[in-house]
């Protein structure tokens, strides 16, 4: 599940780099979007690599939960782009203009892999008694 995500924010650097990159960055603002699926990615990489450090894990899992303080600016962007752009009608602004969804991706993705990252720390703190069965003791 780790992995999973791990591609889903690899995949959220693509989009981001190609959707922003169209305007040519115009804003600063636009760049929050690439580096915190940036950060993401290199966080759960780490945690794929290095499986058993607890304190990587608590890191990774505070980088998921910046990533949904980044849904929600991006989302707040988007929509303050679509109520000021240049369109024939507030429909049509929102319509045609920055999509509003997209930056709610990072908080989907996000809490996908802070599920998996609970499971990666609750295992990491249980091991079997000594003599019990893996997974039934």
């Amino acid at each position: 599940m780790v992995l999973l995500a791990l591609s889903g924010f690899l995949g959220n650097v693509v989009s981001t780099l190609a959707d922003h990159g169209q305007y040519g960055f115009f804003r600063t603002s636009e760049w929050v979007g690439v580096v915190a699926s940036a950060k993401a990615v290199s966080s759960l990489a780490a945690v794929l690599v290095v499986y058993d450090n607890r304190p990587l894990v608590k890191l990774a899992q505070a980088v998921m939960a910046a990533q949904v303080a980044v849904a929600l600016l991006g989302f707040s962007f988007h929509v303050a782009a679509d109520l000021t752009a240049p369109a024939a009608s507030l429909w049509d602004r929102f319509v045609y203009g920055a999509p509003l969804f997209a930056p709610l991706l990072f908080a989907a993705i996000a809490l996908a892999a802070a599920l998996a990252l609970g499971a990666v720390t609750h295992s990491q703190g249980t091991e079997p008694a000594e003599g019990a069965v893996a997974g039934l003791g």
